[in-house]
């Protein structure tokens, strides 16, 4: 008699999942819209189940023969990302702020899907790419800089925070621009004046500046009126909001005004040009953080 074979159990062994890119941190951004080509930051934060929430501050820019290289064009944007890595992809929406996107002449929707590419290369991610909006946009973020240390990544909580309250957000003034980020490492004990500011900053000792606080800098842009319109009523509680968002997360924030490069010193004291506008203070671990932005008064 011909004995019969056990069968054979075949076990198959599950192959471990595989760990979700890590794209928290912050990244150069290059890309194009209906608007035109821009670059510009962007700081992406992640969490535990792979959703990703992300700011973008961008600068629209031309190509110069002249100079041979891309220039400013003075016009600016700003985007949210939210979404979800899906395998080797971020997938979700990508929301482009109305109120800046009408003064660029946007059109259309706001809103769009989004699947980016994550791209990997010995374990380090190198780039997300992939096209957003209508038509050709498209949008690329390189140089990824993530947060390695509980420093790093509570910088990188505050940069989202404050990037996320000013975003598509303008500085009114004879000619309108955005907030950007500002970090001067480990500053706070050695910054206690205006030339020790200018010095932690690398600029000129000759260039006026000055001191104000940060109610008389905000001044009447948290001021409701009788007669304002509900958007002037969202834009004075998006600066109040700020404000206190400012004085929550920062201690000891001051505002240093430094004229442009060249400038002499104004007969009535005043600075004149295109003024850059600091708004920083002190965090946790000693750096003089916050937003800077331009102020152009003549």
């Amino acid at each position: 008699m011909t004995r019969l074979a056990a069968p054979l159990l075949l076990l198959t062994l599950a192959a471990p999942a595989l760990a979700a890119p890590d794209v928290a941190g912050a990244w150069d951004v290059i890309g194009q819209d209906p608007v035109g080509r821009y670059r510009g930051a962007a700081t992406l934060t992640q969490d535990a189940q792979g959703r990703v929430q992300g700011t973008l501050t961008l600068e629209y820019v031309r190509w110069s023969w002249s100079a041979r290289r891309y220039v400013s064009t003075g016009r600016f944007g700003a985007a949210r990302l939210s979404a979800r890595l899906q395998g080797g992809d971020l997938v979700g929406v990508r929301r482009t702020d109305a109120g800046l996107a009408g003064s660029l002449g946007l059109t259309g929707a706001l809103q769009s899907s989004i699947r980016y590419r994550v791209n990997e290369r010995g374990g380090r991610v190198t780039s997300i790419r992939g096209g957003h909006s209508s038509g050709r946009a498209w949008e690329q973020l390189h140089g990824h800089r993530p947060a390695a240390t509980t420093r790093d990544q509570d910088l990188l909580r505050l940069r989202a925070e404050l990037e996320a309250a000013t975003s598509g957000m303008l500085w009114l003034s004879e000619s309108d621009h955005p907030f950007t980020w500002v970090q001067l490492d480990g500053a706070a004990d050695r910054v206690t004046s205006l030339d020790d500011f200018k010095a932690a900053l690398g600029v000129e000792a000759a260039r006026p500046a000055e001191e104000r606080t940060l109610s008389d800098t905000l001044g009447w842009r948290t001021r409701h009126e009788p007669d304002e319109t509900p958007e002037e009523a969202a834009e004075v509680e998006r600066h109040v909001r700020l404000e206190a968002l400012l004085r929550a997360r920062l201690t000891d924030v001051r505002v240093y005004r430094v004229a442009p490069p060249g400038a002499g010193p104004s007969t009535t004291g005043d600075l004149f040009g295109a003024i850059d506008v600091f708004i920083v203070g002190r965090n946790a671990h000693g750096d003089l953080v916050g937003l800077r932005t331009v102020s152009v008064e003549t």
